[in-house]
């Protein structure tokens, strides 16, 4: 055979980065934003963004990576369950069968946070019809340790809807903090009696899905400790957040270069 198929190629860069737009000029205080953006807020209609400058068409605004992201059931297996790649090679999981890996590190990353406490109840998750908030509130707790929570709890004890605008903001906005996840606006105050059991009900049951998995350190008894409802309070938050700050993405398939006749939406998730 040919040296070319019997050798690697040293240049080939297996893991390149994401081509991501660049931002010409990014916000001093919001540095995922460009500096034509600015936020404010009113009681009549919360926290909203607002143009500082004029913008043109074409013009990147902001270029962000979800504080939490999960694919929608129906596609996984198809894409890596840690970064959404499209999979050439796929790495199974060593435990279950439902995920796929785009690479070890990706496997490796996702199985010392969040998969090792999801992989054993995938199967339970899809029949209990659940959404994909619940999956995503999930997982915003399975990729934080609870020693992480304990020592950070101070973060959700006031929840400020007003938080992010401009006018008060000091220091730099940091999307990847979750302070500031926990102040996006969730209308908790607004909603019905019968909301608030179906999503207390949810999060007793994400929560005695963490216990099964090891999450906390001792078996669950007849009464939850103080760190199972430091950890379900902060899920029910989020839960409710998550119904006003998700967002699914798409990813989009061309059968042709030149043109999108039979074109589909390949992949779907949704992120906060």
């Amino acid at each position: 055979a040919p040296a070319k198929l019997t050798k690697n190629d040293p240049d080939v860069d297996l893991y390149p980065k994401a081509e991501l737009p660049d931002i010409p000029i990014k916000n001093e205080l919001y540095p995922v934003m460009s500096d034509a953006v600015t936020f404010k807020y009113e009681e009549a209609r919360g926290r909203f963004a607002v143009a500082s400058r004029d913008i043109t068409v074409g013009d990147v605004l902001t270029v962000e990576k979800a504080i939490v992201s999960h694919m929608l059931p129906e596609y996984m297996g198809k894409n890596c369950t840690h970064c959404f790649k499209t999979m050439k090679a796929p790495l199974p999981c060593d435990t279950c069968t439902k995920v796929m890996f785009c690479s070890l590190s990706c496997r490796e990353a996702a199985m010392s946070t969040y998969h090792k406490y999801e992989c054993k109840l995938i199967d339970l998750f899809l029949s209990s019809g659940m959404s994909i908030i619940c999956y995503l509130a999930y997982r915003s707790i399975t990729q934080k340790s609870l020693q992480w929570f304990k020592d950070n709890k101070n973060l959700f004890e006031n929840h400020d809807k007003t938080s992010g605008q401009t006018k008060e903001q000091k220091d730099v906005y940091v999307s990847g903090d979750y302070k500031n996840y926990f102040n996006l606006v969730n209308h908790h105050a607004e909603r019905i009696t019968g909301d608030i059991f179906h999503r207390s009900m949810f999060t007793v049951f994400l929560l005695r899905c963490l216990q099964s998995q090891g999450y906390f350190p001792n078996a669950p008894g007849d009464t939850a400790t103080e760190d199972e409802i430091l950890i379900g309070t902060i899920m029910m938050h989020f839960l409710e957040v998550l119904q006003f700050n998700a967002h699914e993405v798409a990813q989009f398939e061309m059968v042709s270069k030149t043109s999108q006749e039979g074109a589909k939406s390949a992949l779907s998730r949704t992120c906060a």
